[in-house]
C-alpha cells in the first residue's frame, strides 16, 4: 500500500510537472505572438508615417509649383497691360500732334 500511495504520487508529479511545462510553453509562445504582433504594427505605424511624409512633400512641391505658375502668370497679365497702356498712350498722343498739325 505504501508502494503504491508512492507510486502514485510520483505518477501525480509527473503529471503535473508536464502541465507546467505546457504551461511554460503555452506563455512563451503567447509572449511571442503578442511580441510579433506589436512588431508588425509598429512597421506599419512606420510605413504610414513614410508615405504621409512622402505626401506632404509632394503637396508642398505642387504648392510651390502652383504658386510660380500663378506669379508667372500674373507678370505676363501686367506686361500685357502695360504694352496695351503704352499703346494707347502713343496713339492717344499721336492723334493730338496729328490733329495739332
Amino acid at each position: 500500500m505504501r508502494g503504491e500511495r508512492h507510486s502514485q504520487r510520483r505518477r501525480q508529479r509527473g503529471i503535473l510537472e508536464r502541465m507546467a511545462e505546457e504551461q511554460d510553453s503555452l506563455l512563451l509562445r503567447g509572449m511571442l505572438m503578442a511580441w510579433h504582433g506589436e512588431a508588425e504594427a509598429l512597421r506599419r505605424t512606420r510605413e504610414l508615417e513614410s508615405a504621409d511624409t512622402g505626401f506632404k512633400d509632394e503637396l508642398r512641391r505642387y504648392r510651390e509649383r502652383h504658386e510660380d505658375a500663378v506669379r508667372r502668370t500674373i507678370g505676363a497679365m501686367g506686361n500685357e497691360q502695360a504694352a496695351v497702356f503704352r499703346s494707347s498712350v502713343f496713339s492717344a498722343w499721336r492723334d493730338i500732334v496729328v490733329g495739332a498739325v
